[in-house]
């Protein structure tokens, strides 16, 4: 995890470097083991790196080409860099990190490039015979990447509090978004808690110049879809492109661990991962006392299964509440899973553990939440919404009084739904807090979107 951070257009800007150097400051803790700062014409470029491939200082950033023409801020990693360099002989390459081989390939195909590219990332890219800087974010968002458009200038940085320390962007609840966030416990990009800050979406870059702000969406999910119908050849198909995966993330000249929660996914990376590597691995999982939240015993029966340095680490209420002042402090953009993970990885790190894999969205892509098979059940239902409404009001008000708490307020929002489908449904079963309680909170009407 390294930190970028910059501005563009620079005429507005009082004493630019020693804004960006105070941008990277703000997010030392993702690089702490070196930093720079780039100036061009009208640009000025800031890193903060954590060293996982090429660990020489030669590899360090911003990183300009060899003729000077171009410079380069890159978080992330390039899976298949080593495949890449061989595809460009012609560059003569001076450090084995795949930052240079990224830089390489923007030069040689320009933005196409990304289509070749297999990591996770997040860069900007600054041409200086063109005056052009490029703001790009990877296939499914995995490394931040958060801009603030002011007239002729554009801030960007890797987090929000970057950009904030910047005094070029003012500290304004985004209101439009607040509703989402107390439902959900997230906000869904473009939109962030701040009043315009945006995230670079997935999948998307930007293209600044003196001339405006353009933006390219190069790559969405249902790009190239493949459907296959044959069980045996989809599950095999599975296995050796997440196995395919494991293998790239590890690639490291640092050790690697990987979260358990013992859950499908995570059990799965560590147990690939383990085979992969011939080795005992390091693994990490957050358990509570309290049993009926703790899923640590399935993590210690896979840890024992792969034979993993297991640690696990055991909070009640009280000890989290210890820790989740800190843990807020330090996470950027606020999320429901954020005081997890911050805890997970900082227990991580104290083992000396740089790199960790991590499970996400297997649940979601594979349909393994139960909720997943509850809304076809539901749907089967559909015939109740002949009813009037009215009628379906009282059903669910006694819904409310036969269960109460949010299990209760669910069942009466299901039952007074217009559809139900997974659209109308998934949304009222992700949600934390309703519409009702969001409003005594916020103290106005709602948006129709909730």
């Amino acid at each position: 995890m390294c930190g970028i951070a910059g501005i563009y257009g620079l005429e507005s800007v009082d004493q630019p470097i020693e804004v960006v150097e105070s941008m990277v400051s703000a997010m030392q803790h993702r690089g702490p083991d070196s930093s720079g700062i780039y100036q061009g014409d009208n640009v000025v470029l800031g890193h903060a790196r954590l060293s996982i491939i090429d660990l020489d200082a030669k590899a360090n950033q911003p990183f300009t080409s060899l003729d000077g023409r171009y410079t380069i801020v890159f978080n992330g990693e390039i899976y298949n860099y080593q495949s890449l360099r061989s595809q460009l002989p012609e560059y003569d390459f001076v450090t084995n990190s795949d930052t240079e081989v990224l830089l390489a390939a923007l030069i040689k195909w320009g933005m196409p490039a990304l289509q070749k590219a297999n990591g996770m990332f997040a860069f900007a890219l600054y041409d200086r015979a063109e005056q052009k800087l490029w703001l790009a974010r990877d296939r499914m968002g995995i490394k931040p990447l958060y801009v603030h458009i002011n007239q002729s200038t554009i801030s960007f940085a890797s987090e929000i509090r970057s950009l904030l320390k910047s005094g070029l962007v003012p500290r304004k609840l985004n209101r439009s978004v607040l509703q989402e966030y107390l439902q959900y416990q997230c906000v869904h990009d473009p939109e962030t808690l701040i009043e315009n800050v945006h995230m670079v979406e997935a999948g998307t870059y930007y293209e600044v110049s003196d001339t405006g702000v353009g933006i390219v969406e190069y790559w969405k999910p249902w790009q190239n879809p493949h459907f296959d119908q044959d069980p045996i050849r989809i599950k095999k198909n599975v296995r050796d492109l997440l196995a395919s995966s494991i293998d790239r993330r590890l690639v490291s000249d640092v050790p690697i661990g990987a979260f358990l929660s013992g859950g499908i996914d995570s059990s799965m990376l560590v147990g690939i991962a383990s085979e992969r590597l011939g080795k005992r691995i390091d693994t990490f999982n957050v358990s509570f006392k309290e049993e009926e939240f703790s899923e640590a015993a399935f993590a210690r029966r896979v840890a024992a299964r792969y034979k993993t340095n297991h640690h696990e680490i055991s909070l009640d209420t009280k000890e989290f509440m210890v820790d989740l002042p800190e843990a807020v402090r330090s996470i950027d953009h606020p999320s429901g899973d954020g005081p997890n993970s911050w805890i997970v990885s900082r227990e991580t790190k104290r083992q000396g553990i740089t790199v960790a894999l991590s499970g996400l969205g297997g649940d979601e892509v594979f349909g393994g939440y139960d909720v997943f098979k509850r809304i076809p059940q539901i749907a089967d239902q559909a015939w109740s919404l002949s009813f009037p409404k009215f009628l379906r009001r009282v059903v669910g008000g006694v819904a409310k009084y036969k269960y109460p708490g949010i299990r209760g307020r669910k069942l009466d929002e299901i039952i007074t739904a217009d559809y139900f489908d997974l659209e109308t449904l998934y949304p009222i079963f992700r949600k934390v807090l309703l519409r009702s309680e969001v409003k005594s909170l916020i103290g106005h009407e709602l948006t129709t979107n909730g």
